[in-house]
């Protein structure tokens, strides 16, 4: 692969570009490899046994992918909303984003620009109908940029023909006012090879090679978390929200690895005579019928059989039946587990207690309460800056591709568009038990209701405590005032 986009780097040179690549492909690859849970090297290995290789297999939590999910939960989710203020525009962008499947989509390439940096969304008229593209990052190519900002990107799609390989190759930029939209058709034997520009598979899929719009927004946008790309500070590519952390992955993957062998290598086994196994013919004196009976179920993993020899266990006390007991060792790994998910979650930005481990499953801590204070909402604020701006961008391409389709009156201002991210997940405790002190201590509010707010317990239960409380107090400033009139008699002389 690398090498076949390095030849669509020298065909993107020839149109006036210079896109860097470096290596951020091959680091893609890797991070998209920790998402799917197999990484080769890691997750399947060769081990020398007895002079011979083997091959094996390691099991995964799949922290990276968990990872992502619960990003992809936190900024996009069903309460969020796009608003428009012109009812026409909202119509059309709904009847838009219907047909496009966009809230299941945008949320699945939201997940994976997550995990491998970057996503790309593109929008075009096919029909008189605006459709939308969502690109994985590693089917389009950034041109230019500008502090981070792409500005001209080449989007690239595959075909096989009839002994033929066929690359579309598209070009999306501003032109002094003009957006263009360039598209070319590279035919090949050789799916290693760009092969050669064959303008007259233009003609055959009815598109002409170039486009140019009138309009004020590109018809592109780029999905990647709001993390600086520490391999290259000046590179426009994102990062893997884990890119950082392969290695406690690796440390996670090991000791679930190690807590799944200890299972099955301690469990109990039954160790019986091979001939006890095989099916004995039984006649009944009564009726005379046969009955086949097997003593052991030789599907049982628990049952181990051993050819015992007659000879060499004559005259020793070898039993028919050998039972062995295992000792599963699992509390030292399931500790282990169980801080390295904890750091995990805190190294990804969700905070030293998003996750937990139990049961040999990884889960969201249920008392992992989000305030506005904490790790994971300031993360998630972060990530929707860039989320956010994105968003907005595709529903002003969106707009725009229907003014030009003629679907659309009239192009709506980007100053009436809002992009409404759910912030009710976070609850800010300190706040509003702020509020409610202060509201007890000016007499708007019975003190039971401070504690129903801050115990969450019912309204009984917090007028029971205020009361004991009330009771302790009085008892506590009595005893305080009898050790006060002791005090005052004894420095009078008197007893």
């Amino acid at each position: 692969m690398a090498e076949f986009i390095d030849q669509i780097i020298k065909v993107a040179r020839q149109h006036g570009y210079n896109p860097v690549v470096g290596d951020i492909k091959k680091k893609q690859e890797q991070w998209l490899s920790w998402y799917r849970g197999d990484v080769n090297g890691f997750h399947t290995f060769k081990q020398k046994i007895n002079g011979n290789y083997k091959e094996f297999e390691r099991k995964t939590l799949n922290m990276p992918k968990k990872i992502c999910e619960d990003y992809r939960s936190l900024i996009w989710n069903e309460r969020c909303e796009i608003r428009i203020e012109s009812e026409e525009g909202r119509k059309a962008w709904d009847k838009v984003a219907a047909a496009n499947n966009f809230d299941n989509e945008f949320g699945n390439l939201l997940e994976l620009s997550f995990a491998t940096g970057m996503g790309y969304i593109v929008e075009y008229i096919y029909k008189g109908e605006t459709k939308i593209n969502f690109i994985p990052y590693n089917n389009a190519l950034p041109l230019e940029y500008d502090n981070g900002e792409i500005k001209a990107l080449l989007t690239i799609d595959f075909e096989q023909g009839q002994n033929e390989y066929i690359t579309h190759l598209t070009y999306h930029a501003f032109e002094e006012d003009l957006f263009v939209v360039k598209h070319e058709y590279y035919v090949s034997k050789d799916e290693k090879k760009l092969g050669q520009l064959t303008p007259s598979k233009v003609k055959d899929k009815k598109l002409k090679e170039e486009y140019k719009f009138d309009v004020k927004h590109p018809f592109f946008q780029v999905i990647k978390p709001n993390n600086a790309n520490q391999h290259d500070i000046t590179s426009p590519y994102g990062v893997s929200v884990y890119s950082t952390m392969l290695d406690y992955f690796m440390v996670a993957d090991t000791l679930f690895d190690a807590m799944q062998n200890e299972t099955v290598n301690n469990k109990t086994r039954i160790i019986v005579d091979g001939r006890m196994l095989k099916t004995k013919m039984q006649t009944n004196d009564e009726t005379g019928d046969v009955q086949y009976i097997n003593y052991f179920d030789d599907q049982d993993t628990a049952i181990m059989a051993m050819a015992y020899d007659d000879e060499v266990t004559a005259g020793q006390n070898t039993k028919a039946v050998e039972y062995f007991q295992g000792e599963l060792r699992l509390d030292q790994i399931k500790i282990g587990l169980e801080n390295v998910v904890k750091f995990i979650g805190f190294r990804a930005g969700l905070g030293k207690n998003y996750y937990s481990f139990d049961d040999a499953n990884v889960y969201q801590n249920e008392k992992n309460v989000i305030t506005t204070n904490n790790d994971t909402y300031k993360t998630k604020k972060k990530h929707e800056m860039s989320i956010g701006k994105a968003i907005k961008g595709i529903v002003l391409g969106v707009l725009q591709s229907e003014v030009v389709a003629g679907n659309l009156s009239e192009m709506v201002d980007e100053k009436d568009i809002d992009i409404i991210f759910d912030d009710s997940i976070a609850i800010d405790d300190e706040a509003i038990e702020q509020k409610y002190m202060t509201l007890v201590s000016k007499g708007f509010l019975a003190p039971y209701r401070l504690v129903m707010q801050m115990l969450k317990v019912s309204e009984e239960e917090a007028k029971q405590l205020v009361a004991e409380g009330t009771e302790w107090m009085n008892e506590r400033n009595k005893d305080y005032l009898d050790i006060y009139d002791e005090d005052e008699i004894d420095q009078d002389g008197q007893e």
